[in-house]
């Protein structure tokens, strides 16, 4: 395809962008309010009327902790990376007379449109790299990245929530580790392409604690250089390689660490007295802890019959996670751009695909086993392969044989991000 085509075809993913993000903003301003929870009605007057509709439930969390810095042990349980990032901007923009942490929330707000947008474009360039496209119909890149626009995660990227952002950084550290697969040979450049992209999914991490699960990107590779030394034998390229994909997959731990790691000062020096119970932990982690405790995450302890209906609510986003992720592992790749040597493109392109289900299929397990089942539809905006398989299938119907399914998958995500936003704006669940 020409370039004028491809131009053409993000310009209208940007008009997409935002009718869909002005719809679901008037959605939310005329959305009845308070619902049953007033709080953020009790962290002061707002003046503005559109960011109380968007600071609900998690949102006051990662508001106040921007305004005033963690404070509480719980706290500590959102996003270190997203409520430093909204401090420090909003540091720029002067003092607030207002209680209210309207300056946060605003910055929120738009960190949240822009990462997103960010995110939708990173999503169409790298999928161009990977897919096949057609001049004479809808591309697979562009199919895939309306559906992101379209993602269930709904409102969620737009208020002031960590998933907009852990969405730009993951794309992002997927983007550089598809063009550094799909290099030949060894350079420099691709180095320097493995190690960014390792630095965006540390960041990633630091805004999500699931985005640790994107270390299992490099540990695949690690294992596939491993088999390739058990075969061929060792060489200098090859333990240049395995080294690199260690430090990258290290990178992903510190993203993680580092808020733990600032959490031990405050919460388990010598002149804490008494220390924490998660302190005496062999690795102290502050997350898991407060997950636990202050929100009873844990194994199966959400598998209760109250909590059947948010398993329900689950059900399309998991089932979708597991359809994507067999069809790149059984995959036969045809459609795959082969423009480059074949065997070896097809060889990247397999690795790359098998590589980025990965994180999708350990997301399920935890959801499922461990977490609050029903945020899997929002989690769902930071991966990708769920994407791809349904613009396949609308791609290509003849071959997948899935047509009917991706459209009711397509009808859902619609429906469900209207009735999400009209909850979230409401301040009343599952929102």
């Amino acid at each position: 395809m020409s370039k004028a085509p491809r131009e053409h075809e993000k310009a209208k993913l940007i008009i997409i962008f935002l009718t869909w993000k002005a719809f679901l903003l008037v959605l939310a301003y005329l959305s009845p309010s308070p619902g049953y929870d007033t709080s953020t009605v009790l962290l002061g007057p707002i003046n503005s009327p559109l960011p109380g509709k968007l600071v609900r439930w998690d949102a006051i969390y990662y508001s106040v902790v921007a305004s005033r810095g963690y404070l509480f042990e719980q706290e500590w349980a959102f996003g270190w990376g997203y409520s430093q990032l909204l401090r420090v901007i909003a540091s720029f923009l002067g003092t607030s007379d207002s209680v209210f942490p309207i300056r946060e929330a605003w910055v929120g707000i738009v960190v949240s449109h822009v990462s997103h947008l960010i995110s939708v474009i990173a999503l169409y360039d790298m999928s161009q790299k990977l897919f096949k496209h057609k001049s004479d119909a809808l591309t697979l890149p562009y199919l895939a990245s309306i559906l992101h626009i379209l993602s269930p995660a709904g409102i969620f990227l737009s208020a002031p929530y960590s998933e907009s952002l852990f969405s730009c950084l993951s794309f992002l550290g997927y983007s550089c580790f598809t063009n550094a697969m799909l290099k030949q040979g060894s350079s420099i450049k691709k180095d320097a392409l493995y190690l960014l992209s390792a630095s965006f999914m540390a960041l990633a991490a630091s805004t999500r604690g699931n985005g640790l699960l994107n270390g299992l990107l490099f540990l695949s590779e690690a294992l596939y250089c491993f088999v390739d030394i058990v075969r061929h034998g060792i060489s200098i390229g090859r333990l240049h390689y395995l080294i690199l994909i260690g430090i990258c997959g290290c990178l992903v731990g510190i993203g993680n660490i580092v808020p733990q790691y600032l959490a031990s000062l405050e919460f388990c020096s010598a002149e804490v007295s008494p220390q924490r119970p998660w302190c005496e932990a062999v690795f102290p982690s502050i997350y898991n802890f407060v997950q636990a405790h202050y929100w009873n995450a844990g194994f199966l302890k959400y598998w209760t019959l109250p909590n059947l209906p948010l398993f329900l609510f689950a059900i399309p986003c998991t089932s979708l996670f597991i359809r994507s992720s067999i069809w790149v592992w059984s995959m036969d790749l045809q459609g795959i751009d082969s423009r480059t040597p074949q065997a070896f493109r097809a060889k990247a392109t397999r690795q790359i695909l098998q590589a980025l289900a990965l994180p999708q299929i350990a997301l399920v397990v935890l959801i499922m086993s461990r977490y609050h089942v029903q945020i899997i539809t929002r989690l769902s905006s930071g991966y990708v392969v769920w994407y791809w398989w349904i613009a396949k299938s609308l791609s290509e119907i003849k071959g997948i044989g899935y047509g009917k399914v991706a459209k009711m998958a397509i009808v859902w995500m619609v429906v469900y991000g209207i009735l999400q936003c009209v909850l979230f704006a409401s301040f009343l669940p599952p929102a």
